[in-house]
């Protein structure tokens, strides 16, 4: 199964930390979705950019009480910790046999992801990745240069979506328009 994801944090910074994270399934019929808002990000690493393009478009920023809702069995949304957000994350994903991830920018999204997930405590010291999830995520820029097509370009122009300033930068539209590109790609 393909899974669309997309991150929102604190920066282009080593030490950055997750704000938001959304996926969504490839299932046309019975599409599946995740997302997350974590409750612990560093607060003192937000700009002003973050704060405007990122923080004020959050479902459930300013809320005081963690929660988990299932909406319903294909919709999962989660505002806690780091640790709550990776149980139920790796829940969701145990529904997939396999899964391939695939996202705008892996660089930045994939480090992220297997940080979530935590490291192995002996040599290697491998990322604790599910095991049944690809271990390398498709990068949809890389897909755009191979296309021939300036990565820099307008998502949602490109896949024919609306471009809405109130939900760009929400992880998970954000993942809905990756889908969206990909498929065009593809």
């Amino acid at each position: 199964m393909k899974v669309f994801f997309d991150t929102e944090f604190t920066g282009l910074r080593q030490d950055t930390t997750l704000i938001s994270i959304g996926m969504v399934d490839e299932n046309r019929e019975t599409e599946r979705t995740f997302y997350a808002e974590f409750n612990d990000f560093d607060k003192s690493q937000v700009n002003k950019w973050v704060q405007s393009n990122v923080i004020k478009k959050l479902k459930f920023y300013g809320k005081t009480k963690e929660f988990v809702n299932d909406k319903d069995e294909n919709h999962l949304e989660v505002f806690a910790d780091s640790r709550t957000v990776e149980m139920n994350l790796r829940k969701w994903l145990d529904h997939y046999s396999t899964v391939e991830m695939i996202s705008d920018v892996a660089g930045y999204d994939w480090v992220l992801l297997t940080e979530l997930f935590g490291y192995s405590n002996d040599w290697p010291y491998l990322p604790l990745i599910p095991k049944h999830v690809h271990k390398h995520p498709t990068d949809l820029i890389t897909l755009f240069r191979v296309r021939r097509i300036d990565p820099d370009i307008n998502r949602e122009e490109f896949s024919g979506m609306r471009t809405d300033e109130n939900l760009k930068h929400n992880s998970l539209w954000d993942a809905y328009v990756i889908k969206k590109c990909y498929r065009k790609l593809w």
